[in-house]
């Protein structure tokens, strides 16, 4: 097996960074009236590159990250939110069936006891979501006519 050297690492890390902010780039946010609007936050932009560039990192596997409530409120849609203290931001990431970026950003409220327990309820109910929407191209289906 080939070792990579340290200039390899350095180009993957770099193309990985790049990919992954083109990715958060194409996001947009669909509004329940069939409105939509860049996610251009910098915060939440920043939230989307973070995803995608560790989604990329692992091979393209779909992934959830737990976000910081500074960080969620900065996507649109979320500016008026009045959730519970107890309420978590996550965010999912993927690719839809044409290899567009898709995200899911849900407040989950979950309270098992331990962390783990939280963490992986809230991957499951995030990954079941997200995989309602890429399984199409381009518009999630609450946006279809």
């Amino acid at each position: 097996m080939e070792r990579t050297t340290k200039a390899q690492r350095r180009n993957f890390a770099k193309l990985v960074r790049e990919t992954a902010e083109q990715c958060a780039a194409r996001c947009w946010n669909y509004g329940d009236d069939g409105t939509r609007e860049p996610v251009a936050h910098p915060k939440a932009r920043g939230a989307l590159v973070r995803a995608f560039a560790r989604m990329f990192e692992d091979g393209g596997v779909c992934k959830v990250l737990k976000l910081s409530r500074r960080e969620a409120l900065a996507f649109p849609g979320q500016e008026a939110c009045d959730l519970p203290d107890h309420a978590s931001p996550w965010l999912a990431v993927g690719m839809d069936a044409s290899n567009h970026p898709t995200y899911s950003l849900r407040w989950l409220g979950l309270s098992f006891g331990d962390q783990l327990t939280d963490r992986a309820v809230a991957e499951a109910m995030m990954l079941s979501e997200l995989y309602q929407q890429i399984r199409f191209s381009g518009l999630p289906p609450s946006n279809r006519a």
